[in-house]
């Protein structure tokens, strides 16, 4: 399908989209809610964003891992409750560090 109209109104229905609210400069982050998706019918509601967990294994430089750890309960107060993993990660550190 092209990008015409057309195209672009089954793109939000299928995908649910709907225009981001732009920030105010004196928007408070306590004030800012997560968007949300549908995960297909599933009934769960997915955040727009995901947590990206790759520095947890250090996979593409070494980081500092108690700063890196901080930035998880700081990513989930923010409502990225969504989070990408991998074995990959660290070769599974990445998993292990975010059970802890």
């Amino acid at each position: 399908m092209d990008a015409s109209a057309g195209g672009l109104s089954f793109a939000r229905e299928l995908f649910n989209l709907r225009p981001i609210p732009v920030l105010q400069p004196n928007s408070r982050l306590e004030d800012i809610a997560m968007l949300t998706r549908p995960l297909g019918q599933t009934g769960l509601q997915l955040p727009i964003l995901s947590f990206g967990a790759s520095s947890l294994g250090q996979e593409f430089r070494q980081v500092d891992i108690s700063e890196a750890l901080r930035s998880v309960p700081t990513a989930l107060e923010c409502g990225l409750s969504f989070i990408d993993t991998s074995p990959f990660y660290g070769r599974g550190m990445s998993e292990v560090l975010l059970g802890i």
